[in-house]
């Protein structure tokens, strides 16, 4: 029987390492890609929710609420109300049953222990009176820093022949958080390097920059005018 040398043994299997890592970054780099979608059209979403709402008269505290609840699913990991437990039957439970849970729940059919949590504790952030309570009601890890905070611009007035146009602006650092997140950043011009809160504590990773501007009619003046 011939033998194989040595040598090319040895370079088959580091073209092998090189062609499963390279597997890995482009299966990584979708998935963030796709991450990074759903990220734009969430922050579409809270723009528009936010400029609905400033829309009515609303001052810019409830603004800056609105904007992050209708976020959420940028906001990262959930750290208030405490869950990390999650639900002792989902955990004895098989891969086959999560997923009919996941089918069920799309459906209609059922609820996830942070989805309740979230769900009965909006309307109270929404309410609170101040920034200090908010932290008490519903926070979140990328909530933590102005770095991956979500964030209004300015509310900006302008004239046009048929009334008064609102420009609302929300935006935010979104952090690449899927493994080989850094190698990815170092082709994307306009990554920047942002700190967030995780369970291995305080680190730096990249983020991408997404940005969202709506403008819409101002019918505050007909709302708070009805009111009086």
């Amino acid at each position: 029987m011939k033998k194989h040398p040595e040598g090319k043994i040895g370079a088959a299997m580091i073209e092998s390492c090189i062609v499963l890592l390279l597997l890995f970054l482009i299966l990584f780099g979708l998935l963030q890609a796709s991450y990074m979608v759903a990220a734009r059209d969430v922050l579409s979403f809270s723009s528009m929710a936010t400029a609905r709402s400033a829309q009515v008269g609303y001052n810019d505290f409830m603004l800056e609420k609105v904007a992050r609840t209708a976020s959420i699913p940028t906001a990262g990991p959930i750290r208030n109300p405490n869950i990390s437990g999650g639900s002792g039957a989902l955990s004895a439970s098989s891969p086959g049953e999560r997923w009919d849970g996941a089918v069920s729940f799309g459906s209609g059919g059922g609820s996830s222990v942070q989805y309740s949590a979230e769900r009965a504790r909006i309307p109270a952030y929404l309410a609170a009176e101040s920034p200090s309570q908010l932290r008490a009601i519903l926070d979140y890890d990328f909530w933590q820093t102005s770095d991956t905070s979500v964030r209004v611009t300015p509310v900006r007035w302008a004239s046009w022949p048929g009334g008064t146009l609102l420009h609302v602006g929300v935006g935010q650092c979104v952090p690449m958080m899927m493994p080989y997140a850094s190698a990815l950043a170092d082709f994307i011009p306009s990554a920047v390097r942002v700190r967030v809160y995780s369970s291995e504590g305080w680190i730096t990773v990249p983020a991408i920059e997404i940005a969202s501007r709506i403008e819409v009619e101002d019918h505050a003046s007909d709302y708070l005018g009805a009111s009086q």
